[in-house]
């Protein structure tokens, strides 16, 4: 009763006449924040997230955790997400890491468990310094509460800060520092085999992902710290649907807030899930974007584009109807039921579509109707994608450079059916031209694709050296890249040169018997290179040197089709044969 009556006391001397709801009154020990830096293609981060899973598990309401993606591993390549912000650079810089994974528990600096001179530490030492916190005293409370209310536009989020300091040594002024993560967010990430209960098919799921801070960099000044003074703090955001094209799902946000000393020196803090306010709209979607529409399509015109969904309703959307179509051509419907709840977002796979194939292509996709009915937004839902005609190539060449990490790179050529038939790498790890002008033999009219791999997952020109790839036709390059994440895929139209002139020049060529028995013979080609492929365009036989009756043995083939390619003077030939041993 003491207790209470000298509160009431204290409260009413600073002017205030308020009722405690979300702070305790009671003194308390510090609750951990452990702050992660991270990066999509930091092949250890996943470790590092086990691990500091481990301590909020084992601390449950008493550890927080907040990811921040920023350096080098975290600069995305092409297509990837950004999950950078604007405030992770100066959090860790302030911490003197060397090296990733690492993370600060309160940015305390903890002797002997330094990566460097600051507070940075490695992941083998969260659980140590995490339970030495822990069992320290606060000398102030702290309680959050938010809401994020989509029932007005634009949408607000809301958050509620309540502290109360409990002991007397708290400095003049402490800084009050309101954090957004989210949770659940699917993308690339290297090394994620070392966190297998977050892979999601080929994705990981990113947890506790920074995206905001409401009170600035280094947060809100609190300029009354004596013991018994409450502060009430309320903050207000224009929530927006995405931060760097990465959308922003409210059903996924946390808020967690903490007091610090200065920059430095985290006291306490306290976390609490957002609660959504839904939109009194019904039957309203917002088409966010589409995939699975490649940048360059070959051979026929056929893709299965993938759209999201973000339900802007009040109520869960559980069926649409969607049509599409190619280049303004025949539309297909698709009619979806499943169920999305009030503005969460889902990726839907639509059935295959086949189109004739033009120098550019569009792909036209429409929600016409959402749970039976029309939606009374339809400005947003529609979108459209874009895919290019293949080059049509002869005679193609490639060259290849490495970054600095040349053991990380691999790469195939492959023909319609997905047959590998030609592959190069891993290399040294040097920037150097590793292949030049390397020639490939594709007997076989059709598409082919050139894949190039990093095992790392930061492509050939992320900073280490600058690789790259190019393919030329007839000398002429038509294809080229290297700043992209774990793999880059490069079609092509490979047509055979069977023209006026190479007719002419292989007037005299004569080969028999065919069908074949087991030889064939092959005349007037003198100093021709010959090849001989499967169906599939693998070389099964070459002579690099023919004579002027050059024979060939298939005996050691199976029966069946194969192509006879001779090359002479950069002019090529091809002709089919049978073989019936």
């Amino acid at each position: 009763m003491k207790r209470n009556l000298l509160l009431l006391l204290l409260m009413v001397g600073i002017g205030q006449v308020f009722s405690q709801t979300i702070v305790s009154t009671d003194a308390e020990n510090k609750k951990v924040i452990l702050e992660e830096f991270t990066g999509i293609h930091c092949g250890y981060c996943p470790d590092g997230h086990r691990l500091a899973n481990l301590v909020a598990e084992a601390n449950p309401g008493n550890a927080f955790l907040i990811n921040i993606h920023t350096g080098s591993f975290a600069t995305p390549g092409a297509g990837e997400p950004d999950f950078n912000t604007e405030w992770g650079a100066a959090i860790a810089g302030q911490t003197g890491l060397t090296g990733y994974p690492a993370g600060t528990i309160n940015r305390h600096l903890f002797p002997g468990m330094q990566q460097g001179s600051g507070s940075a530490m490695s992941r083998g030492d969260f659980a140590t310094a995490a339970g030495m916190v822990l069992a320290e005293a606060s000398y102030v409370n702290l309680g959050v509460e938010a809401s994020v209310d989509f029932s007005v536009t634009p949408a607000l989020l809301t958050v509620h800060v309540e502290t109360y300091y409990t002991g007397t040594d708290a400095p003049p002024t402490n800084k009050l520092n309101v954090a957004l993560v989210q949770d659940s967010i699917l993308g690339p990430q290297s090394g994620m085999a070392a966190n297998p209960d977050y892979v999601v098919g080929d994705q990981y799921l990113h947890m506790h992902a920074l995206r905001h801070m409401l009170t600035g960099q280094w947060g809100d000044d609190i300029t009354t710290t004596t013991q018994g003074t409450f502060v009430d703090r309320t903050y207000t955001w224009e929530i927006p649907s995405s931060i760097n094209e990465v959308i922003l799902n409210p059903n996924q946000l946390n808020i967690i807030a903490f007091i610090a000393e200065s920059e430095q020196e985290i006291i306490s803090g306290n976390e609490c899930h957002v609660e959504v306010i839904p939109p009194t709209t019904q039957n309203d979607c917002d088409l966010m974007g589409t995939t699975n529409i490649p940048e360059i399509i070959c051979g026929e015109g056929l893709v299965s584009p993938i759209i999201n969904v973000l339900n802007k309703a009040g109520n869960p959307i559980t069926s649409m109807e969607i049509t599409y179509d190619a280049n303004d051509g025949t539309p297909m419907v698709y009619n979806w039921t499943g169920n999305i709840i009030y503005y969460a977002n889902e990726e839907i796979t639509l059935p295959e579509l086949s189109f004739p194939v033009e120098a550019t292509n569009t792909i036209n996709i429409t929600v016409t109707k959402v749970n039976g009915e029309t939606d009374p937004d339809p400005s947003n839902n529609s979108i459209t994608g874009t895919t290019n005609e293949a080059s049509e190539v002869v005679n193609v060449t490639l060259d290849l450079k490495t970054d600095n990490y040349g053991s990380e790179t691999t790469w195939q050529l492959k023909n319609e059916e997905g047959d590998v038939l030609y592959s190069g790498g891993p290399y040294t790890d040097a920037s150097v031209l590793v292949e030049d002008q390397t020639a490939f033999d594709l007997p076989v009219a059709g598409c082919y694709t050139f894949e190039i791999h990093d095992s790392y997952g930061d492509g050939m020109n992320a900073g280490y050296g600058v690789g790259y790839y190019k393919l030329y036709t007839e000398g002429e390059l038509f294809l080229e890249g290297g700043t992209f994440g774990s793999v880059d895929i490069a079609p092509f139209n490979n047509t055979i040169f069977d023209g006026l002139e190479t007719d002419i020049y292989f007037s005299n060529l004569n080969i028999y018997p065919n069908p074949s028995t087991g030889l064939i013979n092959i005349n007037n080609m003198e100093g021709a290179q010959i090849s001989v492929m499967n169906i599939v365009g693998q070389q099964v036989i070459e002579n690099n040197n023919a004579s002027h009756h050059q024979q060939i043995n298939l005996s050691d083939l199976d029966n069946g089709s194969y192509l006879v390619r001779i090359k002479l003077d950069n002019q090529i030939k091809t002709q089919m044969i049978i073989l019936k041993k």
